[in-house]
């Protein structure tokens, strides 16, 4: 074989099997990566969205338990006046769709619109279930009021049941305070979950019925449907984290899972939420790359051929040494290649090798630097869920060897939602920026604070003192009571916070679980202050 073809040979050999080695690695180590990472992303998303829909309907719930118990607002022996208060808390909590007041018979005594006033519903579940005490029901069609209430979308229109029973200063049952809540209040968070997730192409959000697998939220040719997976069992027993799992298209998914469960008095629906995103899509970013570094390489190993074709003759000895030195980085030894003084076309071949080997390994760096940004909050800085769950196993391992306690804060702004109201996103971002900046200030390098999402941050401190959590709680009120600098003007914003202590006899979930309902304490309490549970 000539010269000239031995030098394109092994520089075409030499190209393939860095850019396939390369690929080979990069593919191996990144795909097993963003599955863990964007499975994690979804379970989190799954877990905030679940959040939502108890959190919202424990509001909704408590409200009109409280509307039930206080006689001068609802009574059956004031039609106008009840009407006048049930239209109210229908302007301003317009997800209501229907309030009324019914008499012990089951007879609307006064609704909102005074729609279906005078109409016996004692048979309807509202009444027959909440005389009873008190009734949730789950998603259903509408029957009475589906040609009573305006429908601007046209479709079939669904309810959840809320009743209490109204009872006189004796204690006798008077009657039945029942609403219907628009199942549109659902879709909406839908919607807003899949806007704040557009990054996840083809992310579907679910809500699975806990009586027959029923699709109650889903792409609009599943629901009511019946879907009978794995997955669905899984998360009634984890509650929460997330699997692959071929659906019944035949296709693989990772699904994001949480099961809600209530939230205080309210005991929930006992629904399932799915986050789901093809496998195919989740991979996308990690192929295109695999993709770029494998182009990049047939580019470079097509101008090196044809580079050693034409300049052979005068670099034959040039390039024994480089190739020897090529040799080395396919095993592994990275390095670049000795420029080859004397002959100037040997010394442009060594420096468009050393491009290549700079060229791909800047590609290696940007798979890096996605890692690094699945475990960053974009906004802040910090860490995100993701990165707080990798900390959480590492950390607690070592505690647990060292039999060393743990402080957890949960922090929660107090304020923020009026700035974002009053001056906007840019305003809350700003924010939540300075926010971010000083609560890494009351932190040491080897503690940990993230950004869980919204307005809510977790710390992690090590310490064996009994009151270092108060401590670092008190520095962290401090750090917040001055004000923030919004471009034009200052604003103010506090903060409430939970404390709990783990040590390696407790699960991380419950001590999670108990500083959420300190912080809840300390919201209820006043709030700009902290609470230990």
């Amino acid at each position: 074989m000539g010269i000239r073809k031995k030098v394109t040979f092994i520089i075409c050999l030499l190209c393939i099997s860095l850019t396939t080695t390369v690929c080979i690695i990069a593919g191996l180590i990144t795909t097993s990566d963003k599955k863990t990472d964007i499975g994690s992303s979804l379970a989190e998303t799954a877990f905030l969205t679940s959040e939502k829909l108890d959190r919202y309907m424990w509001s909704r719930y408590s409200e009109i338990k409280t509307f039930s118990q206080v006689d001068s607002l609802v009574s059956v022996d004031n039609q106008q006046t009840t009407r006048d208060v049930l239209n109210n808390l229908q302007s301003n909590i317009p997800a209501f769709s229907w309030i009324g007041l019914t008499d012990i018979k089951g007879k609307v005594v006064a609704s909102t619109g005074s729609i279906l006033e005078g109409v016996d519903i004692s048979m309807r579940p509202v009444f027959k279930e909440g005389i009873k005490g008190e009734f949730l029901g789950d998603v259903h069609d509408a029957v009475l009021l589906s040609k009573l209430l305006p429908n601007p979308t046209g479709e079939p229109m669904k309810f959840v049941d809320v009743s209490f029973a109204i009872s006189d200063i004796d204690g006798e049952k008077r009657g039945v305070l029942a609403t219907h809540l628009s199942w549109e209040w659902v879709r909406e968070v839908q919607r807003r979950v899949i806007a704040l997730e557009k990054h996840k192409r083809n992310l579907q959000v679910y809500i699975v019925s806990l009586n027959g697998n029923t699709v109650l939220l889903g792409p609009e040719k599943s629901i009511g449907k019946t879907l009978n997976i794995e997955t669905v069992d899984t998360a009634r027993t984890k509650k929460n984290g997330w699997a692959v799992e071929r659906l019944p298209d035949g296709k693989e998914y990772l699904i994001g899972y949480s099961f809600s469960n209530g939230y205080y008095e309210y005991k929930g629906f006992g629904w399932t939420v799915l986050t789901i995103q093809p496998l195919q899509e989740a991979y996308k970013p990690v192929v295109m790359n695999i993709l770029f570094i494998a182009i990049t390489g047939v580019v470079f190993t097509l101008l090196f051929s044809i580079g050693g074709w034409y300049f052979a003759g005068t670099i034959a000895e040039p390039l024994v040494f480089a190739a020897e030195a090529a040799d080395k980085l396919r095993f592994g030894d990275v390095a670049p290649i000795p420029v080859y003084k004397g002959v100037k076309e040997a010394e442009a071949l060594c420096r468009s090798i050393n491009e290549l080997i700079f060229s791909l390994s800047d590609a290696e760096k940007r798979l890096d630097k996605m890692q690094y940004a699945a475990h960053t909050d974009r906004l802040t800085g910090l860490p995100n869920r993701a990165a707080l769950d990798e900390y959480i196993v590492k950390t607690t391992a070592l505690a647990a060897r060292n039999e060393k306690p743990l402080e957890f804060l949960y922090i929660d702004l107090d304020g923020f939602k009026p700035i974002n109201d009053k001056y906007g996103h840019t305003a809350g971002d700003l924010v939540l920026i300075e926010v971010g900046k000083r609560l890494n200030e009351c932190i040491r390098k080897e503690e940990i604070v993230a950004r869980i999402g919204g307005d809510e941050f977790v710390a992690i401190i090590y310490s064996d003192e009994s009151n270092a959590g108060e401590s670092v709680a008190q520095r962290i009120l401090n750090a917040l009571t001055s004000p923030f600098d919004i471009g034009t003007m200052e604003v103010s914003a506090g903060c409430s916070i939970g404390i709990s202590r783990w040590n390696k006899d407790l699960s991380v979930k419950a001590v999670l679980e108990n500083a959420d309902k300190a912080l809840y304490m300390s919201k209820k309490s006043g709030k700009n202050r902290f609470t230990r549970l």
